[in-house]
């Protein structure tokens, strides 16, 4: 299988380095991946905006740009002719958990694949400021890809995003739903040489607590794996809104 790597903590990260060499056993794998630190990124991308491309190694890229541009760069120039099978994002050095989906850059490395029309999956470690086993990890998901091969449909414009907890055994896997973020962030301003700036920071963040989410699995020591489909049509939302369906509108 012929896989396209990207990440959001940069070329050079652990995580990333020992998913490529895991991989690597088993199937053709190729990676463009950022430049510098791309965290909280989201999906951004430079449209019409010129990229430092550097080559650092076979098969391997560094671009500066998003893990969105990575995807994109990846699938659509730099490897011609080649025909990838899969994406997969990470690993993170943190947790992309609940509402952390729509900023994390890691998470939108594989939604920028299942955009394209491929599965993807977005790879995450729980823990801040602490020393992670990427190996351990990088090892799971080889064995975790066999499984999946044999027993999903790889053509369902899907991505899996997988969270791994900061437990050095995991208790097992479940199958979540992204639960909800309860953020703390701040603002601080600094005045330097006559300019104001601003510096939005934030403690570490909270949760509500919802069974079977992915944020209550992770704490409680399983594998939080969340399958997220390309399906934005949600029919409650529907019904909520119907009243404003009309054939004329006046003001």
């Amino acid at each position: 299988m012929k896989i396209l790597l990207t990440n959001d903590d940069g070329y050079h990260a652990e995580g990333l380095k020992s998913l490529e060499a895991a991989l690597s056993r088993d199937h053709e794998v190729y990676t463009v991946a950022p430049l510098k630190q791309m965290s909280g990124s989201g999906h951004s991308f430079h449209l019409g905006i010129p990229m430092e491309l550097i080559e650092v190694g076979p098969r391997s890229y560094a671009m500066d740009g998003s893990p969105a541009d990575c995807v994109k760069s990846g699938l659509f120039g730099i490897f011609p002719g080649v025909s990838f099978d899969l994406v997969i994002s990470g690993i993170n050095d943190g947790p992309n958990l609940g509402h952390d989906l729509y900023y994390s850059g890691t998470v939108a490395g594989a939604r920028e694949g299942m955009f394209n029309g491929l599965f993807s999956i977005a790879l995450s470690i729980d823990g801040w400021d602490t020393k992670k086993d990427f190996k351990t990890r990088s090892e799971f998901i080889r064995v975790f890809l066999k499984d999946l091969l044999e027993k999903s449909d790889l053509e369902t414009e899907a991505y899996l995003n997988i969270n791994f907890p900061a437990f050095d055994i995991p208790r097992g896997i479940r199958v979540t739903f992204p639960g909800k973020r309860v953020y703390k962030d701040y603002i601080k301003f600094e005045n330097t040489n006559e300019k104001r700036f601003v510096l939005i920071d934030g403690d570490f963040p909270a949760y509500i607590s919802l069974p079977g989410s992915d944020l209550d699995c992770v704490q409680d020591g399983y594998i939080s794996v969340t399958p997220i489909s390309a399906d934005y049509d949600n029919e409650i939302m529907k019904k909520k809104f119907d009243y404003l369906n009309r054939d004329f509108y006046e003001a």
